[in-house]
């Protein structure tokens, strides 16, 4: 019952207020009801064809598919649906959250090979994608080296401390250092504003 007014709730939004109702499902729902709510959604999307129901359903599929940790099932509902640099890293980061490396992996070299045009856009997203897989794969040399390349892009008190947590806290004076040495001898030729919060 509950399963079935939370799916009709979520369908019954023309005004998209209800929308994160299916996105706390798994709260309220097992695991064999989420399924159920799949395959209605997927019911809805070969009967409505066209409609504003078969519109939302595959975002309401993504959404069950993350709750239920289904990383095919995120990448068939993704695929209904022309692909992007945006959408590629979505599933990467899907099969990431199911702990899929190489999986997630193929999705961020598709992202940067066939959409590299768009890679500026979300660069900051890429990289921290990028640095987790590394992690993962136990790649300390290039982890580091994204996560510096992450920490230089914007250099902020949120960025030193990702950096710390693959270098160590006990870095923390020396990267401070090294790097104020480097804003202020660079301030000579251009001053960011970044760099100038940072110090």
């Amino acid at each position: 019952f509950t399963a079935q007014t939370l799916l009709e709730l979520a369908r019954q939004d023309e005004y998209g207020v209800r929308h994160d109702l299916i996105d706390v499902a798994g709260r309220v729902l097992s695991a064999p009801w989420m399924r159920w709510m799949v395959e209605k959604l997927q019911m809805i999307i070969e009967e409505d064809g066209e409609g504003w129901a078969a519109s939302q359903a595959p975002f309401q599929l993504q959404s069950l598919a993350r709750q239920l940790e289904d990383a095919p099932l995120f990448e068939a509902t993704c695929r209904l649906q022309p692909l992007s640099f945006n959408r590629c890293l979505e599933i990467a980061k899907v099969y990431l959250q199911c702990a899929e490396v190489e999986q997630a992996e193929s999705w961020v070299e598709r992202a940067e090979r066939e959409f590299s045009s768009a890679n500026g856009f979300r660069s900051s997203e890429y990289q921290s994608i990028r640095k987790e897989i590394y992690h993962l794969q136990g790649n300390v040399e290039e982890e580091v080296r994204v996560a510096w390349e992450i920490f230089r892009s914007s250099r902020s008190v949120a960025a030193l401390d990702l950096l710390l947590e693959t270098l160590g806290e006990g870095e923390r004076e020396a990267v401070i250092a090294g790097e104020c040495e480097q804003i202020i001898e660079s301030t000579t030729e251009r001053l960011v504003e970044s760099d100038l919060s940072f110090l």
